[in-house]
């Protein structure tokens, strides 16, 4: 059995989300329980579907059903699916947030630089937090930020996390993680890797990304993201949050 006081999700996109899920259902089976839970992207969804008690099965489900429906009218909105997932898992414990607050810790790399969210204020303030974490620099239509500040990307680095933390990290990097998958065998697989790798121990060192090592690059990002028109602000979370 673990010893770690902490836990760390890393990233993932979609189909590290299928991983976390298994490495979520080992934890729960086993009522494993950690000070702290460390997140950033797909890995702060998990931690929230985690402590949340969300029920694994309905949320793919609904997931699922969101797709279908994006893809019948033709096309996928990858922001729009994200902002009601999130949604969905907080709905699910109204006053989510202070049941989580000091609890989890959501990184964020900001046009300041990189920071661990913990406290917050609303609903909607955890929930933006977790679409910060989660955008995807040139991708995301989301108007991300904290306290006006420009939220870059959630996978950009993790610095600050305690030496007793267990780390948690999926098999695919980017842009591949962001393959959506209907084939239940992958799926299963996926789901059965993560929650082998979590029984087996098997963990990596933290890693850290090219963008929290280049300033370069941040500032390009930046400015790119400046310049792109968002269609969803922080006024469409709290929409969905109330329907």
């Amino acid at each position: 059995m673990y010893t770690e006081k902490n836990v760390f999700f890393n990233g993932g996109g979609v189909l590290g989300f299928y991983e976390h899920i298994g490495a979520i259902r080992y934890i729960r089976e086993n009522k494993i329980i950690f000070d702290r839970y460390y997140g950033l992207s797909a890995g702060i969804a998990a931690v929230m579907v985690l402590l949340l008690d969300v029920d694994i099965d309905a949320l793919l489900k609904y997931a699922d059903m969101e797709i279908n429906n994006q893809l019948e009218n033709g096309l996928l909105d990858i922001t729009l699916l994200h902002i009601k997932v999130c949604t969905y898992c907080i709905k699910q414990s109204p006053g989510a947030y202070k049941l989580v607050n000091n609890k989890i810790c959501v990184g964020i790399t900001l046009s300041t630089g990189f920071i661990w969210k913990s406290e917050f204020e609303s609903d909607v303030d955890l929930c933006n937090a977790l679409l910060c974490s989660g955008n995807i620099p040139m991708v995301s239509s989301y108007d991300a930020k904290i306290n006006n500040i420009i939220a870059i990307d959630g996978s950009a680095g993790c610095p600050g996390i305690p030496s007793n933390t267990l780390i948690i990290h999926t098999t695919f990097s980017f842009p591949v993680t962001l393959l959506y998958v209907q084939i239940d065998i992958i799926r299963f697989a996926l789901i059965y890797n993560g929650y082998s790798n979590i029984k087996r121990g098997i963990t990596r060192p933290l890693e850290f990304s090219v963008i929290n090592d280049s300033p370069g690059i941040q500032r390009i990002l930046l400015n790119i993201e400046g310049l792109l028109p968002k269609k969803y602000t922080i006024a469409d979370v709290l929409l969905y949050l109330k329907n």
